[in-house]
């Protein structure tokens, strides 16, 4: 795991999701050390992690927040270049390997860890 995003790393709570950007962007959910759930948004992060707050499509995703809530820590790094956020996506989910995700890729064609706000 990329030390950088161990430093930025903010508590799963609403307060810390209000201050999101409403940008596009990444994020990924942490429980301790392990990654759980990477996703992205094309609209705004702070929406986007609002409505996994209030209740996340992802059934496994739903279930780490259910059982383990106020452990899990998010980061997330807005992006607003045209069409990097799903090679970013891609990138975190290939290199962070997270439990929740339904989709793995093999491959990725960013060499840049990410660097979380």
């Amino acid at each position: 795991m990329v030390c950088r995003v161990r430093q930025m790393l903010k508590p799963f709570r609403f307060s810390v999701i209000d201050k999101a950007p409403n940008t596009p962007g990444v994020y990924v959910f942490f429980l301790r050390h392990r990654c759980i759930y990477v996703g992205k948004t094309e609209v705004s992060l702070r929406q986007r992690l609002t409505q996994h707050w209030v209740g996340s499509h992802n059934r496994k995703l739903r279930t780490y927040l259910d059982a383990n809530g106020k452990e899990l820590k998010i980061c997330y790094k807005d992006i607003n270049q045209s069409g990097m956020i799903d090679v970013w996506e891609r990138y975190c989910i290939k290199t962070y390997q997270p439990v929740a995700n339904d989709i793995m890729y093999r491959s990725a064609t960013v060499n840049t860890p990410l660097e979380c706000q």
